[in-house]
Order: C-alpha cells, then structure tokens, then sequence
C-alpha cells in the first residue's frame, strides 16, 4: 500500500525539473525501431550482429551487449513505438520484459555477470526511471508497482560501499544515477541521503583522477574527454542550483582545457591509445565542449588564431604532445610515459604515435572488454603498441607498479623538442627512450636505451598505419603511401640487430592487426628489432618525414 502510494503522488505530481531523457542511450538500436518493437511483441527479439532470439538475457553474448541488454537500453523500440502510436500494449510488453528480468536476476546469485556490472546497473536505473515517467499516467499502477520497488531497490544497491567502485568513471556514472533518483523522486525519505553521498563521491573521485593540469588519469583521450563532459554537465543540469558544488565542478571542467587542445590530432579525431575508440571525430562529439578561443579554433580550423606554444608535456600525467607548428598538415608526435591507474590501461609504456597527414606510426587500438578473447588480450599487451618486448613476453595489463613508469625530462623548443621517460616493470630491466624532434628538418629520432643484469632477448616494434607498405633495405626501410615514399627509417647500433617486417597475424605474437573498430580486425605492417642474448643495448632510430 505504501508503494502504491508513492507512486499515486508522482502520478499526480510530475516532476517537470528533470529531463530524464537527457541521461539515457538510444543503446543496441540505431534503426528500423518500429519493426524491432512489433517483434518485440512476438517474442521475437532482435540483437543487432547477432539476429534473432527468443532468450533475450542469453549470457552468451559479448560483454558490450550485455551491458546494453542489462542496462535495458532494450525498452528503447518500445517506446519510440508507443510515442509513434499510443498504443499502450508496448508499454505493458516493455514492463512484462522487465517483470522477467527482476524474476530472473537477483544480486546474490547473479552478482559476478554483467547483470550486475558496476556501470550497467547505473544505466539501467536511469533507463527505469524514464520508462516509469512514461508509464506512470499510461497504465494501471499496477502494473509499475515491480519497476517502481526495483528503481528504489536498484538505487540502494548503488548507495553501498560494497558495490562501489570507487576512483574509477564507472563510480561516477554510479553516482550520477543516484542523484538523477534523489532529483526525480524528490519526496522520497532516502533521496535527501543519496544526494549528499553522491557529491562527497564525486568530489572524491574528482580530486583523485585528474592530475593538477587537467589530464585526466584512465590512460585514454576518450574518458578524458568524456569526463569532463559529464563534469560540465553536472554544473549546469543536476548541481544547477547547488551553488558551492556548481563552481567546484566548473572549476574543474575548465582546467581540463589545455590537454583537450593539445591531445587532438591534425585530422580533429583522438589518438585510440588505451581503450579510445578510433576515429572519435572531437569536431564532430565535442565540438562545442569548451568557449576556450584555442580550443574553438583547433575544432574549427582555424589554426593562425591559435594562441598557444607548438608542445604540451606533462611530467606528473606522463604525456607529451609534440607538433611543428599548429595546421592540418603538422607533424604530431604522442608520447605516453604513463600509468597512472589500472583503469583502460594497456601495456604502453612508452609508446608514442606520429602522424603526419594521415597516421604513420599507430598500435592497435582496443578490440572490446571480452577479456578472454585472443584478440582483446592482444590489443591490451605489450605486442599491439610501439614498446619494448622482453623475453618473447608482454608486461601484464596491470600490476601497480605505478612508480615504475614515468616521464623524467623534457625540454620544448620552437626548432627542436625532446622528451624522455622510463620503463622499470619488466623485472631486472630497464628501459629508457627519448625521442628528440627537429620540425625544421622534420626529423624524428628515437634513442632507446635498455639495461639489465641479466641477459636477455629485447624486441622493439614500430607498427605502421594499415594503409602504409614498407620496402626494407637491411637496416632501413622506405615506407609508402599510394606508391609514394611519405618516411624513411633507419636503425643503429653499435651491437647486432635484425630487422624485420611482418604482415597480420602471420607470427605467433608478434602481429600487424588493427582494430578499426570494436569487435573487428584489420591488419597492418609492423617492424620488430630483434636483439639476442644482450643485458644492455643502445638503439637509435631515425624516422625522416617527407
């Protein structure tokens, strides 16, 4: 009776402050909605690279659709179909889905699938709220009074210490969900305690993840981008009229700027290292993120009005962005000395990325969250980036080793640039590279300096762009673009190398594959230089840009 009762007072008092739809995601379904919700009412469900099923929570998919299935970004064919015709026969469909799914899950027993993953809990709370502000005046109370227990339900699961995940963006969206519950239901007794908790996580995950200078610390442009995003949006939609905390988190947001700028390409797109999707056009998804007049002008194009030095280096984050000059048809070297936390992060130690009209040297990108698969633990390891093998083995993605990678000098000049970090996670080796930039000459040379107590076996990779084709001269090689020479590299050292290319998945681990988008392959050229039986060794490369 008392649920019924709170859901009569939000019957009969809507609450128009909250847009709802603003923190939802249209998920599985791009189109052909209507034809997906009619199936839908036959029991017949449809999951997009995948077909039709009628066991729609089926555990074998792969974890990204999962977490859309559990995150029910499903009631989405639903209710596009109910606002195209009315009819509240969808409606009741989306409510019996989801009387299934409370019936079928339950967090004691299911608490290890993605039915209760962090994240796609979050998303299913917000998905929940906004179809009961549809369906509370569309039908009989009684048939929300399931959704309506499981909101309040999943919401106080959201509030435990135990299911939090704390100091990562998933405890974020965790949070944003809470206040998103205590805004909408604004009567209820618990809201009051989870709007406060929310904000003391929040600042606590804030003050944690960004560096001083705004870098953001999950090792990947997109979560960066992504969540100063959310962190401007917080100030302006659920935080508006909380003054104190509206100013913190625009503070924040704005200090965000510079890496922002500076970490964008010549093409407008953000380097994929760590899990960030290729091809993330920023002039196209964030275009108007920032009123920063360089910023507008490097999305814009702009680029005689940006008012900034060529280089951007970052000792305590790790990174280095280094350019001849500001334009489209500029030289960018990325440079990464960093692992700052476990989340997103690959085996990267000191990777970097050049490119120059179109990329030249890449890695491979993520192929997905699958952490079984063959091809997502590779495009975590140490074999998909431009880094150091030892041994035939790659690092472990994570170990907490966090001082043992670092970035120890730099020194950024108009003519010529240079940066330098460490690697000691390899155990009993050490790994040093700097890499110094003549933009006169557009030179690039990459001194990889390596040393142990031991003997070992080093390989060294240099991953070319998918669309790139080396000529290999002994120690050099000529590298084309549509039969046209764009760089030459050159490798020396006093001790004996050997240098090799290779094409896709032809060798055991070391490979050219390059995931262009989740969940599918490419391949490309990769060199590797072979050093055997070695404790240390000086390797100079040249890379010449033409």
């Amino acid at each position: 009776m008392f649920i019924e009762k709170e859901i009569l007072y939000y019957i009969e008092n809507p609450n128009k402050e909250v847009n709802v739809l603003k923190y939802i995601s249209s998920g599985l379904y791009k189109k052909n909605l209507e034809n997906i919700a009619e199936d839908m009412i036959n029991n017949k469900y449809y999951i997009p690279n995948i077909g039709y099923t009628e066991n729609l929570f089926d555990e074998k998919y792969n974890r990204s659709t999962l977490r859309l299935i559990h995150g029910f970004t499903i009631l989405s064919p639903l209710i596009h179909a109910y606002n195209k015709t009315q009819d509240s026969k969808y409606l009741l469909k989306g409510l019996s889905v989801v009387d299934k799914w409370i019936d079928e899950f339950k967090y004691e027993d299911s608490k290890k699938s993605m039915a209760f993953h962090d994240e796609t809990t979050s998303l299913r709370l917000n998905n929940f709220i906004y179809f009961f502000d549809i369906c509370k005046d569309k039908v009989e109370i009684k048939y929300i009074k399931k959704l309506y227990q499981e909101i309040k339900n999943t919401a106080y699961l959201l509030s435990k210490d135990y299911f939090y995940t704390k100091n990562t963006n998933h405890g974020m969206f965790q949070d944003i969900s809470l206040v998103l519950y205590s805004k909408y239901f604004i009567k209820n007794k618990e809201s009051t305690y989870y709007y406060e908790l929310s904000k003391v996580r929040l600042k606590s995950y804030f003050e944690y993840i960004y560096f001083e200078s705004g870098v953001h610390k999950e090792h990947s442009p997109a979560y960066h981008f992504l969540v100063s995003y959310k962190i401007l949006k917080l100030s302006q939609e659920l935080f508006s009229l909380d003054i104190e905390f509206r100013e913190y988190l625009y503070k924040k947001y704005l200090r965000t700027c510079d890496f922002s700028t500076y970490i964008i390409k010549p093409d407008g797109k953000l380097p994929n290292i760590g899990d960030t999707q290729p091809n993330i056009d920023a002039r196209k998804f964030y275009r108007n993120l920032y009123e920063d007049e360089n910023y507008s002008n490097v999305i814009i194009e702009n680029y005689d009005k940006v008012n900034l030095k060529t280089d951007y280096a970052d000792l305590k984050s790790g990174y280095a962005v280094l350019r001849n000059k500001w334009g489209s048809d500029s030289v960018y070297i990325l440079f990464c000395a960093s692992y700052n936390t476990s989340y997103h992060k690959h085996c990267d130690d000191l990777n970097f990325i050049i490119h120059y009209k179109g990329d030249i040297i890449c890695e491979a990108g993520p192929f997905g969250y699958d952490y079984k698969d063959e091809n997502c633990i590779y495009g975590y390891s140490s074999f998909a980036h431009n880094t150091l093998i030892v041994n035939g083995e790659s690092l472990p993605r994570v170990d907490k080793k966090y001082d043992r990678v670092k970035m120890i000098e730099c020194e950024l000049g108009e003519n010529k640039s240079a940066v330098k970090g460490i690697n000691a996670r390899y155990e009993n080796v050490q790994h040093e590279r700097t890499i110094l930039f003549d933009k006169d000459n557009m030179m690039i040379n990459i001194k990889d300096c390596i040393t142990s107590k031991h003997i070992n076996k080093y390989t060294l990779l240099f991953h070319l762009a998918p669309n790139l084709i080396p000529r290999q001269y002994g120690n050099e090689i000529e590298v084309y673009k549509d039969d046209k020479m764009i760089c030459q590299i050159e490798f020396k050292s006093d001790e004996d190398i050997c240098v090799n290319c290779s094409y896709g998945g032809s060798q055991d681990k070391i490979k050219g594959l390059n995931f262009p988008k989740m969940y599918e392959i490419d391949f490309n050229y990769v060199i590797y230089v072979n050093i055997d039986n070695l404790k240390d060794i000086n390797l100079n490369t040249y890379l010449k840009i033409y």
